[in-house]
């Protein structure tokens, strides 16, 4: 039997679904930064520092190291970004699913109060029918 929450649930539904994909999808951008990290981790352990020449050539190691972990802070501020949203997220699930549950809960309030109400109609129906049944028996006799 469908109520009016019925409906609700059904949009509460759609909504946790969508929450989930964000969170998958914000998982999936903090994997993918995170081996962004190892690949430039691994470029910084093989990098050779130069073994001769000019003064300005050993700058521009150095420049292209500190740059390589510049580009590291950058990518851990958006993974703590990332983190942050999702956590928001979470904390949108949670709601959604108490919103839902809330839902559910006066959708089955609705659903007992009519099942108690058919209860009631039938017995008052069988109860009918009895003393239509003894008022017969009665004028036979």
């Amino acid at each position: 039997m469908e109520t009016k929450y019925s409906k609700l649930i059904q949009l509460q539904d759609k909504n946790i679904s969508a929450i989930e994909n964000q969170i998958l999808e914000k998982n999936h951008l903090i994997e993918l930064a995170k081996k962004d990290i190892k690949v430039i981790e691994k470029e910084i352990l093989s990098a050779k520092p130069p073994q001769f020449g000019d003064f300005s050539i050993m700058q521009q190691f150095h420049k292209g190291i500190w740059n390589m972990n510049n580009d590291i802070k950058k990518i851990e501020n958006k993974i703590s970004m990332l983190n942050s949203e999702k956590n928001l997220l979470y904390k949108h699930l949670k709601n959604a699913n108490i919103e839902k549950e809330k839902f559910i809960y006066l959708e089955n309030q609705i659903l007992l109060k009519e099942q108690e109400r058919l209860r009631k109609k039938e017995q008052s129906d069988l109860d009918e029918v009895a003393v239509m049944l003894f008022n017969q028996q009665k004028k036979r006799l």
